[in-house]
C-alpha cells in the first residue's frame, strides 16, 4: 500500500535556514534554565510577559533567575522571518516553541492507572549492540546488491528500515531485539508491496508537479518497461527451446542451482497491452507536445494506474526470490550474532580471571579467536562533553549529539536510578547496628571508624560510567534501527510532534503518558518504547502492546508506517473497549486516505471517537526523528513541515469524558496547536465525517511546497 502512494511515504525536508551562531551562543546559555513551568503562557507577548515575571519575582531568587533568562532572550537579535504574509498564522504558531522545553518531567498523573510489563530483560552489552549493527549492515548491503542484480532497480531508500521497525516492534520468535522474527521478510506484506511499486519504476507524486522530473520519469519508465519485456521474450524462446530438446529425446539439460536473471514469459494478451501503452507514450515523446503538463500527468497517471499493475505478475517470481534471499541473509548473520554472544561471555570470563580490565588490549589479544571482540570487550564507552555537543566513542563508532538532548536523557536516567552517592560514617554505623542487632551480635565493631565514605558504595564517575554505557547501547539500538549516519533514512517514521503542541495536551486534555515513544524522542517521563532492554533506565514502560492500562490520558503517536498505525489503532481502541475506567487517548498520524489505512478507518468508524479534525500540512511541523543528532549551532534540522496532513482523533469511553471534557473551547485550542482551523472560523463541526474526509481528500491534491522560516531556538 505504500507503494501506490507516492510520494506520501516519503522523507520529510528541512524547513530551517540556518540562523547565526552568535545569536545561539546566546539562547542555548537560557534554553537549558527554561523549564515548561516557567515558560511563558502561548500566545501572550514577550515584553509584557518578562515584565510581569520582573515584577512578580523581585525579592525571589527564582524570580531573579527569570529575570535573568528573559534579560538575556532580550539581549538575542532576532533573525527576521522570512514566511510569506499568507503565512503568517504558520509563523505564531512556530515562534511559541522557542519558549517550551523538550521535555516535562513534572506532569501530575492524575487518573493514570497502568499496570507495565515485568522487567526481567537482560541488560544491554555495547559489545553486542556495536556488532548488530554490523549485523544490520550487512543484511542491507545484500539486500542492495540484490535489487541491482535481480530486480535492476535501486532499493528503496526507507524500505529496509521499515521491514526493521515491522520486525522489531512485531511478534518475537527470536530473544534477539531487532531480529525479533526473520520469517517476517517473507510473511508479512511490506517488503513486497515496497518492492512492487518500484516495478518497472515508480512514478512518485511529485513528478506530477514538476516538468523535468515528470519528463526523467517517463523515460525511465519507458527503459525498464522495455526491458523486462526483452528479457522475457528471450526467456520464453529459451523455455521452448528446452521443451523442444526434450520432445527430440535429447539428454536434459541440468537445471542451475540459482535461477535465471530473468522471469518467466508472461501471457501474449498481457505483454500485448503493455505494449500498446508504452507505444502511444512514446510517440508523444517524439511528436507531441512535449510541454504540457496536463498530457504528461495523463500519461503518468495511465501508466502509474493501468500498465504498473500488469508487472505485479510478470515480477512477483523475483521479489520473492529477493525475500527469500534476505531471509537466508538474515538467519546466517543471527547465528553469528548468537556465537558473538558466546564469546564476549567467554571473554569477560576470561578478564575477570586475569584480573582488573587492562585497557591496552594490545598485551591481552594472544590466543583471543576472535581480535576485535578482545579489543571491544576491554574498551570502555567514552564520552567527551563539550558547551553544545556530546560525543558518545565505542569502538569506530562516534555519536554526537547536542547538550539539550544529552541533558534530557541524563535527567531521565536519573529519575529512573536516582545516585544515592557514597553512604556516610553515620548512615554506616545506623546499618550495622541495625545489622548486629538481627544476628544477636552485640560485639560486632566497626574497624572503618576513621573513613568518611564506603569502600563499595557507587561514587559519581561509577554512576556516570554506567550511565555512558546505557546511552550508547540506546543510541546504537535506534541508529541501527533507523540506518546509519548521516543519513538516517528511518527517521521520517520517528517524526514526534512539537513539545509546544504535547505541552497544550497536557493543559487542556490531562495527558501524562505517550503510548509510542522512546527515550530520545519523549515529552514525558512516562511512556512506552520498543526496546525494554535499553529504554528501562530511562523511564520507559516497555512496548505498548504489553502495557495493561487501567484508567489515564494518554497521547499516542505510532511511527509514521500503515502497519504500525494498523497495531496501535487496533490496540487504542481494545483499551476502550475493555476499560470500565476513565481513559482519554488522542490519537496522532498521517493522514493517508488515498488509498485509506485500515487503521484511521478504524478510528473514523469507532463510536469511542469523539472529535476528529486533519491538520493542513502546511499549517504544523514535526520534530525531526533525527533532532538529537543536530548540533547545538546547527538547528536547520529540528523542525520540518510533513509532505502530509496529520489526522487527530480524539478517542474516549464514557467515563473518560467526564474525567476530560473536550469542550468547544478545548476542541478550539487542540485545533490551533496543531495549525488546523486558523482562518476558518470558529464554527466547526468536529463530529462530522463528510467534513472530516473532504478536508483529508483536499488535503492530500495539495501541492508541496517548502516553507523556510528563522528561528530563535530549537522549536
Amino acid at each position: 500500500m505504500d507503494g501506490d502512494n507516492g510520494g506520501k511515504r516519503e522523507h520529510d525536508e528541512d524547513v530551517l535556514d540556518d540562523v547565526d551562531e552568535e545569536d545561539l551562543l546566546n539562547v542555548d546559555d537560557t534554553y537549558e534554565e527554561i523549564d515548561v513551568d516557567d515558560s511563558l503562557a502561548l500566545g501572550e507577548n514577550d515584553d509584557a510577559a518578562a515584565a510581569d515575571d520582573d515584577d512578580d519575582a523581585d525579592d525571589t531568587s527564582d524570580g531573579l533567575r527569570k529575570k535573568s533568562v528573559f534579560d538575556r532572550l532580550q539581549r538575542v537579535k532576532r533573525p527576521k522571518l522570512t514566511i510569506p504574509d499568507k503565512q503568517k498564522d504558520l509563523r505564531t504558531v512556530l515562534s511559541h516553541r522557542s519558549r517550551i522545553s523538550n521535555f516535562n518531567h513534572h506532569v501530575k498523573t492524575d487518573g493514570l492507572s497502568i499496570v507495565p510489563p515485568s522487567s526481567d530483560t537482560v541488560p544491554p552489552h555495547p559489545v553486542i549492540e556495536y556488532r548488530r549493527a554490523r549485523a544490520v549492515r550487512v543484511v542491507e548491503d545484500y539486500f542492495n546488491s540484490l535489487c541491482e542484480d535481480m530486480l535492476r532497480i535501486s532499493a528503496p531508500r526507507t524500505l529496509f528500515q521499515r521491514w526493521l521497525l515491522d520486525m522489531a516492534t512485531g511478534t518475537a520468535i527470536e530473544e534477539d531485539p531487532i531480529f525479533k522474527n526473520p520469517q517476517c521478510v517473507v510473511e508479512s506484506d511490506v517488503m513486497r508491496t515496497g518492492l512492487r511499486a518500484e516495478m518497472p519504476y515508480r512514478i512518485r507524486a511529485y513528478s506530477l508537479t514538476k516538468f523535468q522530473v515528470g519528463m526523467k520519469t517517463l523515460e525511465e519508465y519507458i527503459s525498464s518497461a522495455q526491458y523486462w519485456l526483452d528479457n522475457t521474450a528471450a526467456a520464453a524462446q529459451e523455455l521452448g527451446e528446452k521443451e523442444q530438446a526434450k520432445e527430440d529425446g535429447e539428454e536434459e539439460v541440468e537445471e542451475e542451482e540459482n535461477k535465471s536473471d530473468v522471469p518467466a514469459a508472461i501471457p501474449d494478451d498481457v505483454r500485448a497491452r503493455i505494449e500498446h501503452q508504452l507505444k502511444d507514450v512514446k510517440w508523444w515523446m517524439e511528436d507531441g507536445d512535449k510541454h504540457d503538463q496536463a498530457l504528461l500527468n495523463i500519461h503518468l497517471q495511465r501508466l502509474r494506474d493501468e500498465c504498473t499493475p500488469l508487472f505485479a505478475g510478470l515480477v512477483q517470481d523475483k521479489i520473492d526470490e529477493v525475500c527469500n534471499a534476505v531471509l537466508a541473509k538474515t538467519v546466517e548473520v543471527h547465528h553469528q550474532l548468537e556465537n558473538d554472544k558466546e564469546k564476549v561471555d567467554q571473554l569477560e570470563e576470561k578478564i575477570l580471571l586475569e584480573g582488573e580490565k587492562d585497557d591496552d588490549a594490545d598485551e591481552n589479544e594472544g590466543g583471543d579467536e576472535d581480535d576485535e571482540l578482545a579489543i571491544l570487550v576491554r574498551n570502555q564507552v567514552q564520552v567527551a562533553e563539550g558547551r553544545f555537543d556530546v560525543e558518545i566513542l565505542f569502538g569506530e563508532d562516534a555519536f554526537t549529539i547536542n547538550r539539550s538532548a544529552y541533558n534530557k536523557l541524563f535527567s531521565l536516567y536519573k529519575l529512573n536510578n536516582p545516585f544515592e552517592g557514597p553512604k556516610t560514617k553515620d548512615e554506616l554505623k545506623q546499618e550495622q547496628n541495625v545489622k548486629s542487632q538481627e544476628d544477636n551480635d552485640d560485639n560486632r565493631s566497626n574497624d572503618n571508624d576513621d573513613d568518611d565514605t564506603s569502600d563499595d558504595a557507587m561514587s559519581e564517575e561509577e554512576y556516570k560510567g554506567l550511565f555512558f554505557t546505557a546511552l550508547y547501547c540506546m543510541l546504537r539500538r535506534y541508529t541501527t534501527l533507523m540506518g546509519e549516519l548521516p543519513g538516517l533514512p528511518g527517521a521520517s517514521f520517528e517524526a514526534p510532534i512539537p513539545p509546544s503542541t504535547m505541552n497544550i495536551l497536557y493543559q487542556e486534555m490531562g495527558v501524562c503518558f505517550e503510548l509510542c515513544a522512546s527515550p530520545l524522542n519523549a515529552f514525558f517521563p512516562f511512556f512506552c518504547s520498543p526496546f525494554p532492554d535499553t529504554d528501562t533506565v530511562f523511564c520507559s514502560q516497555g512496548p505498548m502492546g504489553d502495557l495493561i492500562v487501567q484508567g489515564g490520558s494518554f497521547e499516542c503517536h505510532p511511527a509514521c508506517t500503515e502497519e504500525a498505525i494498523d497495531r496501535a489503532a487496533e490496540y487504542v481502541l481494545q483499551i476502550l473497549e475493555d476499560t470500565d475506567s476513565a481513559v482519554s487517548i488522542v490519537f496522532v498520524s498521517p493522514n493517508w486516505t488515498d488509498p485509506p489505512c485500515a487503521g484511521l478507518h478504524m478510528l473514523e468508524s469507532s463510536a469511542f471517537t469523539r472529535h476528529r479534525f486533519v491538520a493542513p500540512r502546511s499549517k504544523h511541523s514535526y520534530v525531526s526523528g533525527a533532532a538529537h543528532f543536530a548540533s547545538g549551532t546547527e538547528r536547520n534540522a529540528i523542525n520540518v513541515l510533513p509532505r502530509f496532513g496529520t489526522a487527530v482523533f480524539v478517542l474516549q469511553n464514557e467515563a473518560g469524558m467526564r474525567a476530560w471534557p473536550c469542550t468547544k473551547d478545548v476542541f478550539w485550542n487542540i485545533r490551533k496547536a496543531f495549525g488546523s482551523g486558523i482562518n476558518h472560523g470558529n464554527n466547526n463541526n468536529s463530529n462530522s465525517s463528510s467534513s472530516f474526509r473532504q478536508r483529508g481528500n483536499m488535503d492530500g491534491q495539495q501541492q508541496y511546497k517548502k516553507r523556510s522560516y528563522h528561528r530563535s531556538n530549537n522549536f
